[in-house]
């Protein structure tokens, strides 16, 4: 089931997210509307047939995509995922590799080991099984302290954006080694106070709803009072 889509600025590629765990990159060239002038890219050197599969992507923790998203440029791709992980690869890059350790990698494989062999019959049975599947570029990722994000845009080619339902949009950036870091919280806090409470409306408050807080208690500390279901810049 796929969860997130995003087009490439060229728009002939075509990013996808999906419940399965793993992000692709299509082609979604159609030679009768793009016609026969070659459009190049990191992604792929040449006009590949529509719904061609160019790059496929899948995380060391296993959990569904829920938003993918093109750089400006189109040369890196960014999403996160549903466990609260944010991925981003480099078509630019000279290898695929994680951006992780031995240990991290060495458990990363145990984790897949089990999973592939729960679906051993299903991938055994169809046809992609016999083909590897193809990676260009560099992906690194980044384990966040933050509950899931379920938007995420690029303010650039370096600086992403993620909002989800901590309420509150967080800065990331690509940095020089080209890994990927936390650089602040965007949220404005609120600053409305609660109004003064004497000892009387306390007590009554007590006895009519059994609740020590007032109606402000109720209210998040940050901008939004709900999940961010869609950054846009």
């Amino acid at each position: 089931m796929i969860s997130s889509v995003d087009w490439h600025p060229n728009n002939v590629l075509l990013a996808v997210g999906g419940m399965d765990f793993r992000t692709r990159v299509y082609s979604a060239y159609m030679k009768e509307l793009d016609g026969d002038k070659p459009i190049g890219s990191c992604w792929s050197v040449k006009n590949e047939p529509f719904g061609t599969l160019l790059a496929e992507y899948t995380g060391h923790n296993m959990s569904w995509i829920n938003a993918v998203k093109f750089s400006p440029s189109g040369d890196r791709l960014c999403w996160v995922s549903h466990n609260s992980t944010i991925y981003m690869v480099d078509s630019r890059g000279k290898r695929f590799v994680y951006s992780k350790s031995y240990w991290h990698e060495f458990i990363a494989w145990y984790i897949h080991y089990y999973y592939y062999v729960v679906q051993f019959y299903q991938f055994f049975s169809s046809e992609e099984s016999t083909k590897k599947s193809p990676k260009v570029g560099r992906m690194v990722s980044l384990k966040t302290p933050f509950l899931p994000f379920s938007s995420v845009i690029w303010l650039n080619n370096d600086e992403i954006v993620a909002g989800g339902f901590n309420c509150f949009p967080v800065l990331y950036r690509v940095n020089k080694d080209a890994n990927l870091e936390f650089v602040c919280n965007l949220d404005l806090p609120s600053t409305k106070k609660s109004a003064p409470m004497s000892p009387m409306v306390m007590f009554k408050n007590l006895e009519s709803r059994a609740d020590s807080s007032n109606d402000n208690d109720i209210h998040l500390k940050t901008l939004h009072q709900s999940a961010i279901t869609y950054c846009y810049y």
